[in-house]
């Protein structure tokens, strides 16, 4: 009987070491039945001893389980998506709106007056027109980027009197608003020195620094270009043209005629001297200056003047009011 005992503790030994062996846990051992004895009892009787417990001490062999660390990724959620920006909304006609002084009187019926002028520039700021540089309008005129709508150039016949006028009410008047002119000065009768009354180039040179005009050419002796011989015209524009530049620092790109008279021998020298276009004033049908402009050294301008009985309806161009004039142009 102990002989058998001993047979299964070895069994057991035997597969518990045989599973560490092979690195694996040794299965939970099961206890054989322990045989009976038989024991005589006192009267004779036999009885059967209660078995005793025979297990053996057995662990199964501890395995070290290394965890494999996990590797977290971002899962990134679905790009945004941005709507496309609408393209701005380009214009296909921009008028130039002629204006000298903010009181010019030419005669009875070619009149402009302080409150009209600051007038017609608070109807442009209401109505969300956007004025030009000189830049801007030779880009749009020459074909090369289209100006964006509602788009005017404000043209301002710059002479030597009434200079006090552009310091004390129109430059004032376009910086409040935002808004831009194209000073067309006339070379010859602006000063170095500035006296509060007359054109004064640090003056000029100022504004054009600060952005509130772009300097452009009035021509330099302003005598009617149709008057004059190709090589006096050729001169004057050059003169005029490099005298601007270089008193204001600035870039000539345009001129306006002296009268608004178009001469067409100025058609093919200014664009020879390096002039973008010139202006005129009722030179064509067509009132307004096109993208990729075909006469751009023959624009159009438009009047605002007036009289004082016939106000807010404009003498220059009858049946019409500054806002029905410039409608057309939205």
């Amino acid at each position: 009987m102990n002989a058998m005992r001993r047979t299964h503790i070895h069994v057991l030994l035997a597969v518990a070491l045989a599973g560490c062996a092979s690195g694996t846990t040794a299965p939970t051992p099961v206890s054989a039945p322990t045989p009976t004895a038989r024991v005589e009892a006192p009267n004779g009787a036999s009885a059967t001893a209660a078995p005793r417990a025979q297990s053996a001490n057995l662990q199964p062999a501890s395995v070290e389980l290394t965890a494999t660390p996990t590797r977290s990724v971002a899962v990134e959620g679905p790009t945004a998506i941005r709507p496309t920006p609408s393209p701005e909304p380009v214009a296909e006609r921009v008028p130039v709106i002629e204006y000298h002084y903010s009181t010019y009187a030419m005669g009875e019926l070619t009149q402009m007056r302080t409150e009209w002028f600051l007038a017609q520039l608070d109807w442009l700021a209401a109505n969300g027109y956007r004025t030009l540089t000189g830049a801007e309008f030779t880009a749009h005129l020459s074909g090369e980027v289209p100006a964006p709508a509602r788009s005017v150039v404000l043209r301002f016949d710059v002479a030597q009197s009434h200079f006090d006028d552009y310091a004390e009410v129109i430059v004032p008047a376009l910086r409040e608003r935002g808004q831009h002119g194209l000073f067309f000065i006339l070379a010859s009768r602006t000063v170095a020195e500035c006296d509060g009354e007359h054109a004064c180039w640090p003056t000029l040179k100022a504004w054009a620094d600060e952005g509130v005009i772009s300097p452009e050419s009035h021509t330099q002796w302003h005598i009617n270009y149709n008057d004059l011989t190709a090589e006096e015209l050729w001169r004057d524009a050059r003169l005029s043209k490099e005298t601007i530049e270089a008193e204001t620092g600035h870039t000539v790109h345009g001129l306006c005629y002296p009268f608004d008279a178009v001469s067409a021998k100025a058609l093919t020298i200014l664009p020879e001297l390096g002039y973008a276009f010139a202006v005129g004033g009722y030179t064509r049908n067509e009132r307004a200056v096109l993208f990729a402009d075909p006469a751009p050294f023959a624009l159009p301008s438009l009047y605002p003047y007036s009289s004082p009985e016939a106000y807010p309806e404009l003498t220059s161009h009858p049946g019409q009011t500054f806002a029905t004039l410039l409608e057309p142009y939205r």
